[in-house]
């Protein structure tokens, strides 16, 4: 049973390393956002990328071993946390289990926040960007005018903007 428990706090702080990791990266993603970069924001996107998919991994270990920790502890699933099984193991695994239930809570949410941040600065940046698009469309944007036909023929001649008419 010890094994089973060293094997989870193994998983935690390697969970727990990756998130570490992951701050700083979302740090040069806002950075390279706000520096309008794309060669950094794609880069940096990558290398997030990369440590969600070592994330991922970590967690469906973890969802194994909270299932055996399950079974051995006699707890159901839905209720076993970090801080309940620190509960019902012997010393010093209750100790490191509250330890890394703590860092771990104070990790997240601060990926959590920065990756919020970064999120609604992307969309900031993407709105400026599709509104900047929307001026330069409207007014360099083809219009439709009746011909000698009467049919409607589209003016391709650059626009209004280029062609010096507006």
């Amino acid at each position: 049973m010890d094994g089973s428990i060293e094997q989870l706090i193994r998983i935690l702080q390697q969970t727990e390393g990756l998130y570490t990791q992951l701050l700083p990266v979302i740090e040069q993603e806002k950075t390279a956002a706000t520096g309008s970069d794309v060669r950094r924001l794609t880069s940096a996107g990558a290398e997030k990328q990369n440590i969600v998919f070592q994330i991922k991994s970590l967690d469906q270990q973890l969802v194994r071993s909270m299932q055996n920790m399950a079974k051995v502890f006699h707890i159901p699933l839905r209720r076993l946390n970090l801080a309940t099984l620190a509960e019902v193991v012997r010393p010093p695994h209750d100790r490191q289990l509250q330890e890394l239930n703590s860092r771990l809570t104070v990790l997240l949410g601060k990926v959590q926040t920065a990756n919020e941040e970064c999120r609604i600065l992307i969309r900031h940046c993407l709105r400026l960007v599709q509104n900047a698009l929307g001026f330069f469309r409207h007014w360099m944007g083809t219009s439709d005018v009746y011909g000698a036909s009467g049919n409607i023929r589209n003016d391709t001649d650059g626009g209004r903007f280029l062609s010096g008419s507006v």
